[in-house]
């Protein structure tokens, strides 16, 4: 039911909340009151400024001591600290700025810590009353050492509630704070509160009082929480933004580097289909047989080169679209699927000599065959890319009897350029390439994902040794059933 007077105003003169996602915190919606008054509320008044947050009940009994005006006040001081973190997509810089809207206004020392991608903690912004202070903690940023069990830091993450500690222990404190600080400033109460966005805990912010302020109430708190809120919002927003530029920059680099591997394969299809136009356009026609043979090879070649790049692209769209990718299950002899990978993949360069090496004469397993092939082509053609200076590749087809069941084990060994150290442990990451082959040797990062993912269908492993400048050897195991 609409409230008494309500209509003495058109529609368009209501209030229009400012909300984000099913609640705002402080800004959660109740009710309103602009440049009019509706008639009291038998249990509170309801309080929002023109275009402000409004306030619910239970929120408006707690800052209710503190009175009309006081409310007022931190109703501005919110709705500055989100102009501020409006201001730029660089965290950092916003929440430099929200800091020191905190001190003096909330606080005599505040701080914030931020989870970077590897799970380390960062001091990324700091504030202090005292200037002399405040330049010897931002000294202190650095990457920050995880909080051990009862710290208060270790328990605001954990429990991912505010901890307000009203009356702490100077113990307590320099938990937290460093000694010095606390006794030059001489804290009094201190407020962790962690920054939750989307459910994910992106860090921590930190306020003390320092004794000419009173110390922090549950009003205090309920602002606190709002402010924290907010930061945690900026930054994940952040975050999202960077990584939806960095998706945008790896797409338009990697159809860059799709377009030029298959320009490679189609520039031998046309080259080839030229040569043999013009033998067919000549009295004698292709009276050279094994010409002509040696040029269809070089076409099929190519072509298999680029169905198999087309079937690693297909592949990733499912996987990044979390598509379940159905295998074909049937009776697969892996010697012989070695075997012929290497001689289709011998007529791709005159400058690698490719061999299989294996005491087997079978080895059959249940696998998928078109997937096996696309694996073991992958790695020759790795293998091949980056051994520009020539040489051998060897394939390895064995079978390993172990206590979780029996195995079967392709090796791919070659002689080239090999892999620097740190990038050895990300190598089957999609898009990722060794930093030696930038810009003279050219890929998508595709293929050994594909790799990967391929032996993980099938319930394998693969892994990777490898020193650079002297070659590499990537292993896959994958069960026999």
């Amino acid at each position: 039911m609409p409230l008494r007077g309500a209509a003495e105003r058109p529609a368009s003169a209501w209030p229009r909340p400012i909300c984000s996602g099913s609640s705002c915190e402080l800004g959660t919606i109740v009710a309103c009151v602009v440049a009019w008054r509706a008639p009291r509320h038998p249990h509170a008044d309801v309080l929002c400024l023109p275009q402000e947050p409004c306030l619910t009940v239970e929120k408006q009994r707690t800052l209710r001591p503190y009175g009309r005006s006081h409310t007022k006040k931190w109703l501005a001081f919110l709705a500055r600290a989100s102009d501020l973190l409006a201001v730029s997509l660089d965290y950092q810089t916003t929440l430099a700025s929200v800091v020191q809207l905190a001190v003096p206004s909330l606080a005599d020392l505040c701080f914030v810590d931020v989870f970077d991608a590897d799970g380390t903690l960062q001091r990324v912004a700091v504030a202090c009353t005292d200037h002399e202070h405040e330049e010897q903690l931002r000294a202190l940023q650095r990457p920050l050492p995880a909080p051990p069990p009862g710290h208060p830091l270790s328990e605001a993450l954990q429990t991912r509630r505010p901890l307000l500690m009203a009356e702490p222990s100077a113990d307590q404190i320099e938990q937290h704070i460093p000694a010095t600080t606390h006794r030059a400033l001489g804290l009094r109460s201190l407020m962790i509160l962690p920054l939750i966005a989307r459910e994910n805990t992106v860090g921590a912010i930190t306020l003390a009082t320092a004794a000419k302020r009173p110390q922090f109430q549950a009003g205090d708190r309920l602002i606190a929480m709002d402010l924290a809120h907010r930061c945690a919002l900026a930054i994940d927003n952040a975050r999202l933004y960077q990584q939806a530029h960095q998706a945008l920059q790896t797409r338009a680099e990697l159809f860059d580097l799709i377009a030029h591997d298959l320009k490679n394969p189609l520039t031998v299809i046309a080259g080839n289909v030229q040569l043999l136009q013009r033998r067919l356009a000549q009295p004698a026609g292709l009276d050279d047989r094994d010409m002509a043979t040696r040029r269809l090879e070089q076409i099929a070649a190519s072509a298999i080169q680029m169905r198999t790049m087309i079937n690693d692209l297909l592949d990733l769209a499912h996987v990044r679209e979390n598509q379940p990718i159905e295998l074909t299950l049937e009776p697969t002899d892996l010697v012989s699927v070695a075997r012929r990978m290497a001689g289709e993949y011998q007529q791709t360069s005159s400058r690698h000599t490719l061999a299989v090496e294996t005491p087997l004469e079978e080895l059959v397993g249940m696998f998928d065959r078109s997937r096996i092939e696309r694996l073991i082509a992958n790695l020759l053609s790795n293998a091949i890319k980056y051994s520009p200076k020539g040489g051998p590749v060897v394939v390895r087809v064995t079978r390993a009897e172990e206590a979780d069941g029996s195995w079967a084990q392709i090796e791919v060994q070659d002689c080239g350029i090999g892999i620097p150290a740190d990038d050895l442990p990300h190598i089957f990451e999609r898009f990722r390439r060794a930093g030696n082959t930038s810009g003279h040797i050219g890929g998508t990062g595709v293929g050994l994902a594909s790799v990967g993912t391929i032996a993980a269908q099938h319930g394998g492993t693969v892994s990777a040794e490898s020193v650079e400048g002297q070659g590499s050897t990537f292993t896959v195991r994958l069960p026999l059933r």
